[in-house]
């Protein structure tokens, strides 16, 4: 192989390298929003269910149901996510197991690095799109719970009927 070969090589070894780095980096990113994410649903969820319990007196029947209703689609929605998304990884990681047998030594490390690297870019990849849709029906519902409560408690205030 002449020197071009090799630097063509080495060029190639460098993309690669390049690309990797890039996948996994977006990957991490990824998991650094979803965890973010689950952080601050978290404060939202116990903020709204706790301001619904204590404005109850103040709500009206209609009111308390939708509010009910809308912070419960929006945790369902949230929930239901993330215990999908818990089977979804368990049943990758199994598979990377299946696939590790029978290889012995470096074999094994390098191969579940490489299906370490795929699992997390088949999770950005695929459930992105998903992932956008769940936070965006969890937080339009939230918004919309909040706003109920906002309205029903600033006319109780202002002594108005809603």
């Amino acid at each position: 192989m002449g020197e071009q070969g090799q630097n063509a090589d080495q060029i190639q070894g460098q993309l690669d390298r390049i690309r990797r780095y890039y996948d996994d980096w977006t990957a991490e990113q990824f998991e650094k929003t979803a965890e973010f994410t689950n952080r601050i649903s978290f404060a939202g969820y116990t903020g709204g269910f706790a301001t619904w319990i204590l404005l109850k007196g103040f709500l009206s029947r209609a009111a308390m149901d939708w509010v009910g209703c809308l912070l419960l689609i929006s945790l369902a929605t949230f929930v239901g996510w993330n215990v999908f998304n818990m089977i979804w990884i368990a049943s990758q990681r199994l598979q990377s197991l299946e696939q590790l047998r029978g290889l012995q030594g470096d074999a094994v490390r390098l191969r579940h690095i490489a299906i370490e690297a795929d699992i997390r870019r088949r999770l950005y990849q695929l459930y992105l799109p998903a992932w956008i849709t769940v936070v965006v029906v969890c937080i339009v519902t939230a918004l919309i719970a909040f706003g109920v409560l906002l309205v029903s408690a600033a006319a109780d205030l202002l002594e108005l009927s809603v």
